[in-house]
Parts: C-alpha cells; structure tokens; sequence
C-alpha cells in the first residue's frame, strides 16, 4: 500500500491580521419549528363517552370517530400540557391539517389547545382554536371565564379534503385565524394568558349515525425578537 506524506495534507498557517469580517444582518426574528405527529401513542392518550369508538393512526394521520350513539363522542389530547406553548412578547403559530370529514352534518367537533381536558370541551376553559358545527367552522377563544367565538364564513366539504387551520396568537394583543392561508378572523378580547396547553380533539354526534375526522400533523412555530 502507498505511503501518504501527512505533510501534504497539513493546512498553510493562517495569518490572522489579513483576515476581514464582513458585518452580520441578525435577522429581527427568529422562528422555532416544531412538528408533532398526531399519530405517537407516547404523546397522546384518547378515550369516549361510549363503547365503539375509534382513536387510531393511519400513517401520519389520525382517525377519530365516535361510535353512532346519539350524543356520544371520542377524543385524543397529549397526556401532559405542552410547555410555554404561549409566552409573552413572543408570537406563537399553530398550524393543524383537516385532511377528512365523512359528512358536514350531525357534528361538533372541536381542535384546539385548551388548559383542561374535560368532556363535555369547556366552552370558556383558557384555550385557542377551531369549533366545527355541522359544516360551520368558527375561531374560538377563552380566557377562562367568557369565551369569543365567531363563524369564519367556511362551510366546510365532506369528504377528503386539505383545510389549512392557522391561528397566530400575540399575547395579550389578538389572536389572528386563518383558513387555507387567509386570514378570516381577528380576535382582541378574551384572550387566554396560560403559558401550557394541552392539545385537545373531540368528535360527538348530534344523531345516532358514524362521524369520521382525520387530522394531520400539529406544527407550532414561535416567533422571538432578537
């Protein structure tokens, strides 16, 4: 085998007075991604308000369906409350994927992050989100005592579908919800101020009939001033 002269290999000395740094842009904001995917038992527990239901992961997806019993439902929430999912003087996107619904009817689905886990989804409990009656989906808010809500103006399709659902919270200044990239709704009052939340899922049927969700992934991205 050939012999190799490590001399060769050695970097020229550097002469550290000829070198020029150029300044550096920070930028005026930094952004902290983070996916979860839906479907991690190790972050999730569900559980119902009836026998037959069904809480599972197809890939990257998650199917939530109560069973058809008037009135019963079907939920998942991470087992503990994320950490400083909110924090002052910093913007927090939430970004969900609605990627099916059987049917527009006979529904009242709720996606949101919320400080308790209770069932019936309390309507006033701290939280930020989405509600879906039927086909109507409404941006909703709490801070614990009153809670706003208001109709997006989306009547959403059954069926397979790819809704974007965004709400960017500045705390303590507003909650701006956008559907498919534009914005729908602005929220001023009633504003949460918990740091940690639970993400929360219910499905419950208004009929005796099957209701099928799938969700996508959970991002949450925060916006820090430098």
């Amino acid at each position: 085998m050939a012999s190799i002269d490590t001399k060769e290999l050695s970097p020229a000395p550097i002469n550290a007075a000829s070198i020029k740094l150029s300044p550096v842009k920070m930028p005026s904001s930094v952004v902290m991604p983070s996916t979860a995917r839906v479907a991690s038992h190790k972050l999730f527990c569900s559980s119902s308000g009836g026998a037959g239901f069904i809480v599972e992961a197809h890939g990257d997806c998650l199917m939530v369906e109560p069973s058809n019993q008037f009135n019963f439902n079907a939920w998942i929430n991470s087992k503990t409350k994320w950490l400083k999912v909110l924090e002052p003087g910093t913007k927090t996107t939430i970004e969900i994927f609605l990627l099916s619904l059987d049917s527009n009817t006979a529904q009242n689905i709720w996606v949101r992050f919320a400080d308790t886990t209770l069932d019936p989804p309390s309507e006033t409990t701290k939280h930020f989100g989405w509600k879906i009656i039927d086909a109507d989906l409404f941006a909703s808010n709490a801070d614990g005592i009153t809670q706003k809500i208001t109709d997006t103006g989306i009547n959403l399709e059954s069926g397979p579908q790819k809704t974007r659902l965004r709400a960017v919270v500045n705390p303590g200044i507003d909650i701006k919800f956008y559907v498919n990239d534009v914005l729908k709704v602005t929220h001023t009052v009633n504003l949460p101020d918990e740091n940690h939340y639970y993400f929360h899922t219910q499905v419950r049927v208004t009929a005796p009939t099957f209701r099928t969700t799938y969700l996508g992934r959970i991002l949450i991205e925060k916006e820090y001033a430098v």
